[in-house]
């Protein structure tokens, strides 16, 4: 009988964590790994390159909204000038999410590239994230980054 005592502590923990819909707020998010294929635009510069950013962490502002219809959300990165915020030059002001991104609440896509956001809540409310998409730093080249971090909801 022990596991059935199992099954009703699982049943209750997937039931609890399917209740805990994402809510539609601000969040204050840090970057706490980053890795990805890096390439050079220049002719001759080689072959692409695997890096782990060691600048880390880094901090951003995502804001996540309900859809209209309540049938999805849309993420969105917000300005943010604080002094742990990624200072690298990339194609747009954001530093992780450069389009919108629309999803169910867990799984987002970018509205204008290939990017996609997966969002997790963890026991103590906190969201991890992990992010993957291409960038562009210093204009021409380009990134195939993938980041794993934190975000928790910023109270008004």
């Amino acid at each position: 009988m022990k596991h059935s005592g199992i099954a009703i502590a699982l049943a209750a923990l997937i039931t609890a964590n399917a209740e805990a819909s994402p809510t539609s707020s601000d969040y204050a998010c840090e970057v706490r790994q980053k890795a990805g294929i890096a390439g050079i635009h220049i002719e001759g510069s080689g072959n692409p390159k695997s890096f782990v950013d060691t600048e880390l962490p880094t901090r951003f502002r995502l804001r996540m909204t309900a859809t209209a219809n309540d049938k999805g959300y849309i993420l969105s990165e917000q300005p943010y000038e604080g002094p742990d915020r990624d200072r690298r030059e990339y194609q747009t002001e954001n530093t992780l999410l450069h389009s919108t991104y629309s999803g169910d609440g867990t799984d987002f896509r970018s509205d204008e590239d290939l990017g996609f956001m997966r969002l997790g809540k963890r026991l103590d409310g906190t969201l991890w994230f992990y992010h993957s998409g291409f960038e562009y730093p210093g204009g021409a080249d380009t990134d195939l980054s993938a980041r794993w971090g934190l975000c928790n909801q910023i109270e008004d």
